[in-house]
């Protein structure tokens, strides 16, 4: 995409570091502050319109002061927007819990460590807009309902490429400067935040969505047209026209790189009051100083012009990977034609309260109920989440509904909420599990050493007054491995030495039980 959108025209940003707000971040006072200071920027810079970018949190707190800021004041004009780099991860979140269980992480432990799971064409860019590709568009849609009409195993994953491809929808806009992608992106991802019971992003979402459709009647006809159609929403910090970035993943990028680099706040020094105000006080003249400095000797911190995906190690190392995840679909059968919900790792049939196939309906469903409700009194109802394969073993009843229970996010809170060391012990006296760790895991149950089962038997003695008519099962897996077999042994001999052995060690009728696999 770089190649093939490098002659489009395009306007490179400049970061400026401005300075610190020394108080805590969510309080009204911060948040209004910081308002009043970008308004003042603004006005030095000939700029009519302040647009100011908040995390989830903080947005609604800005939101809140302007909208109940004087309609004749700047500050009711300051347009409020929703950080999309933590959009887009939350968003990641919601696949992650929709798809939990369904077989998915089983796919990405073939390449990526299991703990990271927990946590992933030259000028095609003209020809997206062509006949012919639009004809291949309409026929790849109705291939893709074709095989949701199957069967609901069918279903979620086909939605689940829908949900990848919302996504890189997303990124998209944002690389492009695409404005009309960019809400058009949001409008789609709204039904998921519902399902998936991301309620604060979905909430925050709808604000946000409504405050930019109206967008036009508060900026100017200039301001606006640079905004939107020249793609001024979003940030470029190099001479590429595919290379815009979120706001918010801007700040991450600059200021944030800086505090955790080797010599920042946060890395090799503690934060004390005294570096804390070397900091903020510094920063703002610093960071001009080491653009300076790189710029004349000529020295940068960005990647090779050669893309690192460009590589041959990478290539190499994706083939690899595409080659185990290719082995693992010829060992898992991928089965459409099915009536049921079934997990493709293990088999296993999801019960009838399993609706994660679901998302996209269920979610506009619980959009139109809260169409025309006042935001303030807005409130979401977890019961009405989808439940995904992983609720089937972790969940609980509260409130007469079935609850996902998330065991590493409540060992974090306990770990926030505990007062002394005496709460923690006090906390691990129940296992805090949906289940028996020491039999199951999370594919089903463990898998143990069968040798071990023998030490807990109670070993008896064997008594002499044995009846004609008793019967004797032996272990087939133990008398395999009793007899010794000769090398170059026929058949026979080896048939002949297990007669002899049953003979000379039990002299009554026998039964034997093969031993199950």
């Amino acid at each position: 995409m770089i190649e093939a959108t490098a002659e489009k025209p395009f306007q490179r940003s400049r970061i400026i570091c401005l300075p610190f707000i020394n108080a805590p971040p969510t309080d009204y006072d911060t948040i209004l502050t910081s308002l009043l200071f970008s308004i003042e920027k603004c006005k030095a810079s000939n700029q009519n319109t302040c647009i100011v970018t908040f995390d989830q949190l903080l947005c609604w707190k800005a939101r809140d002061i302007t909208a109940a800021a004087d309609p004749n004041t700047d500050l009711s004009k300051v347009v409020v927007r929703l950080g999309g780099f933590h959009l887009f991860m939350s968003f990641i979140g919601a696949i992650g819990y929709i798809m939990s269980g369904s077989g998915l992480e089983d796919i990405f432990k073939l390449i990526y460590a299991e703990n990271c799971v927990q946590h992933i064409i030259t000028r095609i860019f003209e020809a997206i807009h062509s006949p012919l590709f639009q004809q291949i568009t309409t026929k790849f849609e109705e291939a893709l309902s074709m095989l949701e009409s199957k069967g609901p195993t069918a279903t979620l994953w086909v939605q689940y490429y829908r949900l990848v491809t919302l996504l890189k929808h997303f990124i998209e806009a944002e690389r492009s400067g695409n404005w009309s992608l960019h809400l058009k992106t949001i409008r789609n991802m709204l039904p998921i935040f519902h399902s998936s019971g991301h309620f604060l992003y979905a909430k925050s979402s709808h604000l946000y969505l409504q405050d930019m459709l109206n967008l036009e009647k508060i900026m100017t006809p200039e301001e606006f047209h640079s905004f939107t159609a020249l793609g001024y929403f979003t940030i470029r910090r190099t001479d590429k026209f595919w290379s815009g970035i979120m706001s918010d993943q801007t700040i991450e990028q600059t200021l944030m790189r800086m505090f955790k680099s080797s010599g920042g706040l946060t890395h090799g020094r503690g934060i004390t009051e005294s570096t804390l105000a070397s900091w903020t006080l510094g920063m703002i003249r610093l960071q001009d100083v080491c653009e300076q400095i790189t710029e004349y000797c000529n020295l940068s911190m960005d990647t090779s012009e050669q893309h690192i995906d460009y590589r041959d190690s990478r290539i190499q190392r994706d083939n690899e990977d595409l080659e185990k995840i290719d082995n693992w679909f010829a060992t898992h059968v991928f089965t459409l034609d099915c009536s049921e919900l079934i997990c493709i790792a293990n088999g296993i049939v999801a019960s009838e309260n399993i609706n994660c196939q679901r998302a996209f309906e269920i979610g506009e469903d619980l959009i139109t109920n809260i169409t025309g409700s006042d935001f303030q009194r807005l409130s979401f109802q977890r019961k009405n989440k989808v439940l995904p394969f992983s609720a089937m073993t972790s969940t609980i009843e509260v409130d007469k509904s079935r609850v996902v229970i998330n065991p590493l996010l409540l060992f974090q809170r306990m770990c926030i909420s505990r007062e002394t060391v005496g709460d923690v012990k006090e906390y691990f006296r129940y296992e805090l599990a949906p289940f028996p760790l020491s039999l199951f895991g999370e594919d089903g149950m463990r898998k143990g050493t069968k040798s071990s089962l023998f030490n807990a038997f109670t070993p008896v003695e064997r008594s002499s007054n044995i009846s004609a008519n008793s019967h004797f099962v032996i272990d087939g897996g133990f008398l395999l491995h009793k007899v010794v077999w000769d090398r170059n042994s026929s058949f026979n001999d080896i048939t002949n030495k297990y007669v002899k052995y049953v003979q000379k060690s039990i002299n009554t009728m026998l039964a034997l039980c093969k031993h199950c696999v």
